[in-house]
């Protein structure tokens, strides 16, 4: 099973930064090259994604540990451990960059089952943004 890193980044009014992979929205974030650690994984996945966005900060712990299911484009299994990231600003466009086709901010809203938005999530998205809005709430 694949152990994937990724990360949920707070806008300060309630949402989170979701990207879109194909027609797929998912967190920020990827798997460890070598002998990478989290913080570095997420640092490049970052650049790679998302390269104006500018981290100041990442948890040294998981906000939401391990959660397990198919991974939406690989459809292999996949173990995702998220950490909270911190930005220096929040702004309203980003630049996507390799396969990520566009990046938005969302919030809770996009759980509601009436929810008719363009945000479609992969099923482990939503379970990760359950557990951060509804079940588990950490603090971000």
């Amino acid at each position: 099973m694949r152990k994937s890193k990724a990360g949920i980044v707070p806008n300060g009014s309630g949402g989170v930064l979701l990207v879109r992979k194909k027609d797929t929205w998912i967190l920020p974030g990827g798997n460890p090259e070598n002998t990478e650690t989290f913080k570095q994984t997420l640092e490049r996945e970052f650049a790679e994604e998302v390269p104006d966005l500018k981290i100041s900060s990442i948890s040294d712990n998981e906000i939401i540990s391990k959660t397990s299911g198919l991974s939406p484009n690989k459809g292999t299994m996949i173990e995702i451990s998220v950490f909270l990231v911190n930005v220096t600003e929040t702004p309203i466009t980003l630049r996507t960059a390799n396969e990520i086709l566009e990046a938005a901010w969302a919030g809770p809203e996009v759980l509601n089952s009436n929810y008719s938005g363009p945000i479609k999530l992969s099923n482990l998205t939503r379970q990760i943004l359950e557990k951060l809005w509804i079940t588990e709430k950490p603090k971000i």
